[in-house]
């Protein structure tokens, strides 16, 4: 659940159609839960938090709507540390209250059951995209966040490891970066580990905001001057050897 909230856009947690033991204990689990996983990065626990309290007749959702607020309510106030302030999951992992919806929903036989989930769908579609890029930081984080887990790190920072990622993936291509002043990213290929040099290439200076097309001829001419410098050297020493043996 921890792992949901933090990369989702919206988490759905289901409900029975009362607040009893066990959902109690459950919230509490979260409790421990969002502890370890504690982080002030800007793209983390952006989501919101869907609370569907299942098979409500529509006569009783005002009631059961009205008792499970104040349930909540009561949770986040008894987690509240010496200064006030909230230390609940649902606080932790959510942040925004108006992040979080109480939603009763009909029997899955009713016709309004599937008109409340075409509502949630635009709300969803509507949400401010967080992880932009075309999902690599998206990617980056994910895997960050779950090699914490896997790990159990509790103490290191969540975003300084993400930023020590992008850097080693810099890294990989400092050549390209000091060039062009960007990584090199093809149109219809995208990746962490190479680049793809059977089509022409767009790439946007960090300066000037103009975009520059490196053809792929230019690439495979680059590509087979250096190779020919490359084997131009290795037959110099193979002949060098060559002779000192002779």
């Amino acid at each position: 659940s921890v792992f949901n909230a933090s990369i989702s856009n919206c988490t759905v947690f289901k409900c029975e159609n009362r607040f009893d033991q066990d959902i109690a204990k459950m919230f509490e689990r979260f409790q421990k839960g969002v502890q370890f996983l504690r982080d002030d990065n800007d793209k983390l626990f952006k989501g919101r938090l869907l609370i569907v309290i299942k098979d409500i007749p529509s006569a009783d959702s005002k009631t059961i709507f009205s008792e499970f607020s104040k349930k909540i309510t009561s949770f986040c106030r008894d987690s509240a540390d010496k200064n006030g302030k909230s230390e609940s999951f649902v606080m932790q992992m959510y942040k925004d209250p108006t992040s979080i919806y109480i939603e009763p929903y009909p029997p899955l036989t009713h016709e309004s059951f599937f008109k409340k989930f075409s509502v949630l769908q635009k709300q969803i579609e509507n949400l401010p995209i967080i992880h932009g890029n075309d999902g690599i930081p998206f990617l980056r984080h994910m895997k960050a966040i779950m090699a914490r887990l896997t790990m159990k790190d509790w103490n290191s920072n969540l975003s300084e490891q993400i930023v020590e990622s992008a850097v080693e993936m810099v890294q990989q291509y400092t050549e390209s970066v000091i060039k062009f002043g960007t990584l090199t990213i093809s149109k219809t290929f995208k990746s962490l580990e190479r680049f793809d040099v059977n089509e022409d290439m767009e790439i946007i200076g960090l300066t000037k905001k103009e975009t520059i097309i490196v053809k792929n001829s230019d690439v495979i001419n680059t590509l087979l001057q250096k190779l020919e410098h490359i084997c131009s050297q290795s037959l110099k020493r193979y002949w060098t050897i060559f002779q000192m043996v002779d």
